[in-house]
């Protein structure tokens, strides 16, 4: 049951990414819809103490054995190849996304030493044999819990075959890494996929690349990442100066965030530092936070100093002031002037002009981890979707 409420979860936020606009966003067959509608009724069912009424065996819990997969394809309204779209299609195996169980030996039978391989004859493999049973037996592992990915686009072969190659890899690597929600990072990866392989071929057409085209991700002609995704090592920036006053807001990407600990501190800080926003734990972990500047800094530095699995700063919104507002902000603000108290009357004026300003409002608060789709549309609503979208960035 884990498996299939974390599945429509994640096809929930997907939705929230990608609403449906005609032939975009996460489109879904009848079938597929029926389906997905079929998966939460049994989830709801199971979350409220009680058995789902469709597959109901007599000993109780539903057959989740005879439910159908969940599947569908997600095409991004900006993502084309040659002014063609560029579509992700995918279908999640029923023990996606839960880990896998451990590795054992592979390729032995009873009675075998351990590390010996025998053939179905019962002679002995050699080192050869042994390391493709090895992988064989590691693909058959991860196989179940892994998302089967296909690219759909009208490029030429080598290049949907380097953009298949992209996305799976991602399948494969969340899945070996322990299980994991991975459509949204395909999906990022897609993109860069397709924009280092516009400048391969743009440079091979300028004469500027010799031999066959280099697959995405493999070295090759000068590569860059799409600018509406731009971000570069955790400092991207939306053209503001770093050291600039005004109002920023941030999204900060997290492998995940289930630590009691670190959800407190995040929510502590955020607060002490007056910053509004949203923290939303789980797999992945999103944090979105708007306030003065130089307090959105001292955020960002405070949560790099926790130890984490991976974060990355996705994206940024920097909103200048006016000239007397970015005055009082810089000189109100409470990291730029080391306050760390409650704002008396000095920091009045510089809180008031930002409260103002603000496109989130209110203090930080703490979502369900089901709750990217209320993340995204609570920066739809503020304005701020642009910054929510870079939340596929991998």
């Amino acid at each position: 049951m884990d498996a299939l409420q974390r599945q429509v979860e994640e096809l929930e936020a997907l939705r929230a990414v990608y609403p449906r606009e005609g032939a975009e966003g996460l489109v879904l067959s009848e079938e597929q819809e029926g389906a997905l509608l079929l998966a939460r009724e049994v989830v709801e069912a199971a979350g409220a103490g009680y058995d789902s009424a469709w597959a109901a065996p007599p000993h109780g819990g539903p057959d989740l054995d005879a439910l159908p997969l969940l599947s569908g394809t997600v095409r991004p309204p900006d993502l084309l190849w040659d002014g063609q779209p560029v579509a992700l299609r995918f279908l999640l195996p029923r023990s996606y996304p839960l880990s896998a169980p451990p590795a054992t030996g592979y390729g032995q039978t009873p009675g075998a030493s351990p590390g010996s391989c025998v053939s179905g004859s019962g002679a002995p493999r050699g080192e050869g044999g042994r390391a493709v049973e090895a992988e064989a037996a590691e693909a058959d592992r991860l196989m179940p819990h892994c998302a089967q990915l296909a690219v759909e686009c009208s490029a030429p072969r080598h290049v949907h075959e380097a953009l298949s190659g992209a996305v799976r890899a991602v399948a494969e690597r969340e899945a070996a890494a322990g299980g994991g929600e991975c459509l949204l990072l395909a999906l990022e990866t897609l993109r860069e996929a397709v924009a280092a392989a516009e400048v391969e071929s743009a440079a091979a057409d300028d004469g500027g690349c010799l031999g066959e085209p280099a697959s995405a991700g493999q070295p090759g002609c000068m590569r860059s990442s799409s600018s509406a995704a731009a971000v570069v090592d955790g400092s991207y920036s939306s053209g503001s100066e770093a050291g600039s006053c005004g109002l920023l807001c941030v999204l900060v990407w997290l492998h995940h965030l289930k630590s009691l600990t670190k959800r407190k501190l995040i929510v502590q800080w955020a607060r002490e530092l007056s910053l509004a926003g949203a923290v939303k734990p789980g797999f992945p972990g999103v944090v979105v936070v708007e306030g003065c500047e130089p307090d959105v800094r001292e955020f960002l530095a405070r949560m790099r100093s926790l130890s984490w699995q991976a974060l990355q700063v996705r994206g940024e919104d920097h909103r200048p002031l006016p000239p007397a507002a970015a005055a009082s902000t810089a000189s109100g603000g409470r990291a730029a002037s080391g306050v760390t108290r409650p704002p008396g009357p000095a920091d009045a004026g510089a809180l008031q002009v930002s409260e103002a300003s603000r496109r989130l409002r209110g203090p930080l608060i703490e979502l369900e981890e089901s709750g990217m789709g209320q993340l995204g549309e609570m920066c739809r609503e503020a304005g701020l979707h642009h910054v929510f979208l870079t939340a596929l960035k991998l």
